[in-house]
Parts: C-alpha cells; sequence; structure tokens
C-alpha cells in the first residue's frame, strides 16, 4: 500500500489548529492509503489524539531549520513507498518543500497568502471575498493546483444542527495563557448573574492552555460555569451552543456551520480577517481584545449582547457562505484525481442590493457605520470627534436601535449616512440628526436630496420642530440649512438646554439653528 506522509506542528505557542485539521483528512486517506504523521516530539497528546503510525524527529533535539528537517525526514522515511507529502507547518516553505517536489507529490496548507511554496497543491479554505481564488498568485509554480475557499475550510463531522442549542461557550483557543484572561471572563459571568438568564457557560480550557487556576476558581463564584478541560473534540460543547464568544480560529468555520450567534476576537497575528470577510461567513461582531481589556465596558458589552441574542441571530442568518461537511471529501477526490466525481454544495449567496435610492440601515450594516464615523471627515465635523471603539459602537448600536432611524443614500455608491432621534430639551420635543460622508463626498445636489428625504419622513411620522448644531468652522454645511429654511435660534434659554443636552461649553463655535 502507497502512503501518505504528514509533516504537521503544534504547541503552547501555536495551538493545535494544524495537528486536527490534517487528523481530520488522515481520517479520510486512511481508506486509500498508509497514513504516517512526522512530528517534532511524541507528547501526551499525539498519544491520546493519533491511532496512526508517528515518526518523531527530535526525540534528544529540537528543530533547527527548514533543510535539516527536511533532509531529517527523508532519512526517516527513505524506504516507504511514499505517494504525498503533506505539509501543514508555518515553519515550513519553498525551501522545505523543494527538497521533495521532483520526487513526490507535495501538498501544502496555508493561510497567510504571503509564503512561497514549491507545490504541487495549495490548500486554503479562508475566505478572502471577490479575490479569494486569486490567493497565491506567483507564490507557487503554473502548474500547481489551487484548493482554495471555504469549500475546502475542513471542519469535525461529529456537528449537529438539530441539537437543542441553550448554552454558552467561551473558547480562547487551545493553547495560552487563560489568566490574561481572567478579568473578561469574570465581566462576562457578571452580566450573566446580573440578567439572570440562568445559562449555562461551557467555558473551554484547551489542552496546552496555561495558567488558568485562576479561571477555574471562577466556579466557587458562579455555579453556571461549566469547565471543559482537555478536551480535544469540543462538538458536544458547540452543538449545544446559543452563543459563543470565541478567537477567530478555524473554530469559525464550525460556527459557521452551526449557524451559531458569535463574537469573534483574534489571539494572532495569523487569526485576523478583513470585516467584509467575516460578514460574508456571518459574523458581525468582531473586537479588539486588547482595546477592551484596557476599558471598562466589557460587563456592558457582554450583557448588550446576552440581550440581544435574537438579533445577532438574524444577523448570522444573513451570511453570503455557508460550510458544509464535504471539504475533506473534496480535497481526497481532487488528490486521487477522480474529476469525473464532483462534490456538490454551493458555499456562495449573493444578498447585494444595487438599487438606486434611500434605505433604512439594519443591523448588517453596523461595521459599515463605524466604518464611516471614524473617517477624518466625518470626526472633525462631530460633537465628538473622538476615534469610537468597536466596543463602545457595539453598545450604542445594541442599546439604542429603538431610538434612533439610520438610513444611507446610495447613488453607485453610498454616498452618505443619516440619522435621526426625538430629543427633549426644556421639555419640550424636538428632531435632531445629522449626517456623513460615506464612500465618496456627496455633491451639493445629492445632500440637499437626502436632507429634505429626512425631513419629509421625520415630520411625517411626528410633526415637531428640527433643531441643528454645526460648528461654525463648517460654512458649507450651516449654508445648506440655510437654505433648507433653518434659521438661527435667538431664544437664549432653548440654546442654554441644548448646550446642557449635549455638553457644550463654548457657544460661540456653533450655530443653533431651527426649522
Amino acid at each position: 500500500m502507497q502512503e501518505v506522509i504528514i509533516r504537521t506542528n503544534y504547541g503552547k505557542n501555536i495551538g493545535l489548529g494544524h495537528l486536527f485539521r490534517v487528523l481530520k483528512l488522515a481520517n479520510e486517506l486512511k481508506k486509500y492509503y498508509h497514513v504516517v504523521f512526522a512530528v517534532d516530539q511524541k507528547s501526551d497528546i499525539i498519544k491520546k489524539v493519533l491511532t496512526f503510525e508517528v515518526i518523531e524527529l527530535y526525540k534528544n533535539s529540537i528543530f533547527k531549520n527548514q533543510i535539516d528537517d527536511a533532509n531529517l525526514l527523508k532519512k526517516r522515511t527513505k524506504n516507504k513507498n511514499i505517494k504525498f507529502i503533506i505539509v501543514d507547518d508555518y515553519r515550513l516553505d519553498f525551501n522545505w518543500e523543494k527538497k521533495f517536489f521532483r520526487n513526490f507529490k507535495v501538498i501544502a496548507f496555508d493561510d497567510s497568502n504571503t509564503r512561497k511554496h514549491q507545490c504541487h497543491y495549495i490548500i486554503d479554505g479562508k475566505w478572502n471575498g471577490e479575490v479569494t481564488n486569486n490567493r497565491y498568485k506567483n507564490l507557487v509554480p503554473k502548474n500547481c493546483i489551487k484548493l482554495l475557499g471555504p469549500k475546502y475550510a475542513i471542519i469535525n463531522s461529529e456537528l449537529n444542527k438539530n441539537k437543542i442549542k441553550k448554552n454558552i461557550l467561551v473558547y480562547f483557543g487551545g493553547a495560552g495563557d487563560l489568566s490574561k484572561y481572567h478579568d473578561l471572563i469574570l465581566q462576562f459571568c457578571e452580566a450573566n448573574k446580573v440578567l439572570k438568564t440562568k445559562t449555562t457557560l461551557d467555558l473551554i480550557i484547551g489542552p496546552l492552555a496555561y495558567n488558568y487556576q485562576k479561571v477555574i476558581d471562577l466556579t466557587n463564584k458562579f455555579n453556571f460555569i461549566n469547565i471543559v478541560k482537555n478536551k480535544f473534540n469540543l462538538s458536544i460543547y458547540l452543538n449545544r451552543c446559543k452563543f459563543a464568544f470565541s478567537s477567530s480560529s478555524s473554530i469559525i468555520y464550525e460556527l459557521n456551520y452551526l449557524n451559531i450567534p458569535t463574537c469573534l476576537f483574534s489571539t494572532s497575528e495569523n487569526q485576523k480577517n478583513e470585516i467584509s470577510d467575516l460578514e460574508d461567513l456571518g459574523f458581525f461582531l468582531n473586537i479588539n481584545l486588547k482595546n477592551l481589556k484596557k476599558s471598562n465596558k466589557s460587563q456592558l458589552l457582554f450583557a448588550s449582547f446576552l440581550k440581544n441574542l435574537n438579533r445577532i441571530k438574524k444577523l448570522q442568518n444573513q451570511k453570503k457562505i455557508t460550510i458544509d461537511k464535504k471539504a475533506v471529501k473534496r480535497i481526497v477526490i481532487s488528490l486521487n484525481k477522480k474529476n469525473n466525481k464532483k462534490i456538490k454544495g454551493n458555499v456562495f449567496k449573493n444578498h447585494s442590493n444595487f438599487k438606486k435610492g434611500f434605505f433604512k440601515i439594519s443591523d448588517n450594516f453596523i461595521n459599515r457605520y463605524l466604518k464611516f464615523r471614524n473617517l477624518d471627515v466625518n470626526r472633525k465635523n462631530s460633537l465628538n470627534q473622538s476615534r469610537i471603539e468597536k466596543h463602545d459602537h457595539y453598545i450604542w448600536w445594541l442599546n439604542n436601535y429603538k431610538l434612533i432611524d439610520k438610513y444611507y443614500y446610495y447613488n453607485k455608491k453610498i454616498l452618505s449616512i443619516f440619522y435621526h432621534q426625538k430629543i427633549k430639551i426644556n421639555k419640550l420635543t424636538y428632531w435632531y440628526g445629522g449626517w456623513m460622508v460615506g464612500e465618496t463626498k456627496p455633491k451639493l445636489f445629492d445632500i440637499i436630496h437626502f436632507l429634505n428625504f429626512q425631513i419629509r419622513i421625520t415630520i411625517k411620522k411626528e410633526n415637531l420642530k428640527w433643531i441643528a448644531i454645526i460648528k461654525k468652522k463648517n460654512k458649507f454645511v450651516y449654508l445648506i440649512n440655510k437654505k433648507l429654511k433653518f434659521n438661527n435660534i435667538k431664544d437664549q434659554y432653548l440654546i442654554s438646554g441644548i448646550r446642557k443636552r449635549f455638553n457644550i461649553s463654548n457657544k460661540d463655535k456653533y450655530y443653533f439653528l431651527i426649522k
């Protein structure tokens, strides 16, 4: 029987993702080949999870460089009848692969689109939007077969969509220092306790995690915490999960398959993704963990999530990419060159809307709204010129959606975002709102067009006077409002009320208008 050699790596710094990805592939390949794993060292983890033959390359030494590693593996496998060599290890690339390329079929796993490879197949299940299939250009040989995109994202075959979803899952990866996240976990538990949700929290402690005793001690304070320790298969906990707070590691594909509402964060560089790509996968909540830890807003953020699970679930349902369980079979069929047998499954759904007009903003606009708000052109004209952090934005968005109406104006591009709400000043109610530049600066005609629309729909909803606050430096917007028949407020009592409502200390910097 021909043999397949799988060279992979795992550890406290990189986790278990590489090992378990190729393990799932190995379980399908073993139907056709004798599978052999090559690892640095045999550990208790290897003994527990691998039922295959294992070559230990560094029993009494350590990895030094790619060339020495390749030569050592060649020496240890010289008498084997090799069909493929599969490599899934960030330390190994072109320089390692070229040692085997002439004599064997080399299959490389990667997700960086930055490293050069000398391989016959490149496999990367990552989604990068429209450029997904163009990845690895000039990084692999011309005849290299590229198996790219979510069709090749390998997930656990034991996942079950039909299980009752009742628990919360908290996951910081299979490795790492958990003491760094103790305070965040504490605040999550406090939010769950205050809301009296009676929801069990499955707290995953990865097999290679360390410094976790303080985290375990939280069970003395919160009886709803279920510690999940040293589990290599998380399917039981994923199957019963109704909300996940998780690292954006390879687990995102399993979360996508199960359609689990999720807030993601990255714990390493290779986990960082474009927010638009994550949205296509159904993940609209993605925070900067470092910035959240610095703030005092974590409990408020978690409470906002828990109170809005149905809304977040609806967001997940708007995904364009749906992962299936067929990746392993697709890969093996390609490797075996059985091109006559195709595995069906459409993972991409296009929900794009390119009509011209005004559109009410829904939750799927949450990240684009923040992106536009933080543009320099918009910040300089705002009452609050500070850059808004994601966690602050999510808290505001999830807790004010009934109070603030938001729209965007589209004409080939998003020209503007505008919003309005009812406010009380001196016991009287007024309309107040604003607008921001979108993908490109709107022309004067466009601005007047969408502001007239805004005034029209608000007056139709409730016939109240409008108030506008404009910086005196912003003469352009002031003149537009004058054209729309806004008048300068002369009532000092009303101006005083506006200043108090918006915390404006220097009235000389602003125009106060009414219509």
